[in-house]
């Protein structure tokens, strides 16, 4: 077992692994989990622009797991309140469900379990990174600074968004 926060990265425990089981990622790399060709996944993942595992959101929100969907989403999208409203859902085009009869509604799923998290007012927070020390600024408070000022707080930073405009 690998203490997270003791860790330095020195890939000390991926070579002297007997099994060869121990595979050394950056932070970095588990955030933004790229996706690859040698990667499987759904079609209505892959037509994701956020590529949300799409499959798991269904699969917690099935279950009644609201927050597990909702962490899910926020891997990958920082936004899901106002995606689950304004997303012209392109997952919906792929989606298996319509060579039997019709899609999954994704994106209403997406703005259930987001509508429900503030409605509870119990807050799903993403694994972050522990912190830096390091302070970002970021320029613009709409969704081209939103996006990579979560996408950097979750890497252990301390973004700081200026706004032209007031609040």
């Amino acid at each position: 077992v690998v203490d997270e926060y003791r860790c330095t990265g020195c890939g000390t425990c991926e070579r002297t692994c007997p099994m060869g089981i121990m595979h050394l990622t950056s932070v970095s790399d588990r955030i933004m989990d790229e996706i690859t060709v040698e990667d499987c996944s759904a079609p209505c993942q892959r037509r994701c622009p956020a590529g949300i595992d799409i499959p798991q959101q269904i699969k917690h929100t099935a279950m009644g797991d609201y927050a597990g969907a909702l962490s899910v989403i926020k891997e990958r999208n920082p936004l899901p309140l106002i995606c689950g409203r304004i997303c012209p859902h392109p997952c919906e085009v792929e989606c298996r469900r319509n060579l039997a009869d019709e899609a999954v509604a994704i994106n209403p799923l997406k703005r259930f379990v987001a509508d429900h998290e503030r409605e509870s007012g119990q807050r799903v927070m993403p694994y972050k990174a522990p912190s830096t020390g390091k302070k970002v600024a970021v320029i613009g408070g709409g969704v081209e600074g939103l996006s990579p000022a979560y996408c950097l707080a979750r890497l252990g930073h301390s973004p700081v968004i200026y706004e032209a405009r007031e609040a």
